[in-house]
């Protein structure tokens, strides 16, 4: 990460400072800015596939006691009547259980604050600042809470998942067995200013000149015949068990993937949000990664997807929220 230099101004005058032995002025030597901490703070490197993560295990954790939570009957709400009525027209019963899960995600974001700060990467940082961003957003918008708020709690889920995944990837082995498939990308430009986690923000208060192109590719994506085909195969069947068949529209999927991947880059890199960006590129390397696999699928693959699919929900649930 590149870290911001704060300067001392001593451009309007010379009056006590440092001097040198003849008696004139010195410059002092600038001062680096606050890393609050950050293990991540020097990280400029380019996105790419994740292969170690000290954080993993806590992380397990801290979702693990938010699932508990989440399991009061909130995970079995109504979704499409919840968001179509706002809490004044909630039971008491759906009151209590989002009022429950609020005050779960508020302590799993304040959990979340150390390991952001632990992380050696940055963007596995910014992935757990958007989570502590956005679920303390949804838990404060729970009080009086409207269908327009649903959208944060889609970003909210979509960065849990996606560090889950890159944890599984990890632990499976998978990270590393496929990161040498695929080509580096262009490492990025402009970075986001350090801060202490605990202060997140949600990286889009208002819609990027992006979004659009992120609804066109969501539409792309979801109205393809070969994203279909696939899906309708599943992921349950490694490559070695494929007939002919299944091979023709896993490779047909594999291409799809790649060019879908090339989109996602091109479509980061025009805007100036950088943690956008970084998100992605990153999404963009995932499924880049599952692309070049296909060939020998094996069953773990799938977490590389996942990774790729639950950032690409994050940033276009994160659209919607701007835009509400």
């Amino acid at each position: 990460m590149a870290v911001t230099l704060a300067l001392t101004d001593t451009s309007s005058s010379t009056a006590g400072a440092p001097t040198s032995s003849t008696g004139t002025p010195t410059t002092s030597e600038p001062a680096p800015a606050d890393t609050y901490g950050l293990a991540s703070a020097d990280d400029t490197t380019a996105a790419t596939i994740i292969t170690e993560e000290p954080t993993c295990t806590q992380w397990r954790s801290i979702v693990e006691k938010l699932v508990q939570d989440e399991y009061n009957g909130w995970n079995q709400r109504d979704k499409t009547g919840s968001r179509d009525r706002s809490r004044d027209q909630w039971t008491p019963e759906e009151r209590a259980q989002y009022d429950q899960v609020a005050q779960a995600l508020r302590r799993a974001a304040d959990e979340a604050v150390a390991l952001a700060k632990q992380t050696p990467h940055r963007i596995i940082r910014e992935l757990y600042e958007q989570f502590i961003a956005y679920a303390r957003a949804y838990s404060d918008a729970i009080a009086n809470y409207t269908p327009h708020d649903e959208p944060l709690a889609g970003v909210m889920n979509s960065a849990t998942q996606a560090i889950i995944y890159i944890c599984s990837a990890i632990t499976n082995k998978t990270a590393a067995a496929r990161v040498i498939l695929i080509e580096p990308v262009e490492p990025p430009t402009r970075f986001e200013p350090l801060h202490d986690p605990a202060d997140s923000k949600p990286f889009m208060p208002e819609p990027d000149p992006v979004c659009s192109e992120w609804d066109a590719l969501g539409d792309r994506l979801e109205q393809s015949p070969v994203v279909q085909a696939w899906g309708q195969l599943g992921g349950g069947i490694p490559a070695s068990h494929w007939t002919p068949e299944q091979r023709d529209i896993h490779l047909a999927a594999a291409q799809f993937h790649n060019e879908f991947a090339d989109q996602i880059e091109q479509a980061a890199r025009r805007s100036d949000n950088p943690v956008l960006q970084d998100l992605a590129i990153l999404s963009a390397q995932y499924r880049r990664a599952y692309a070049a696999a296909m060939p020998t699928y094996v069953l773990d693959d799938a977490y590389l997807e996942g990774v790729g699919a639950n950032i690409f929900s994050l940033i276009w649930a994160a659209c919607q929220a701007a835009e509400n």
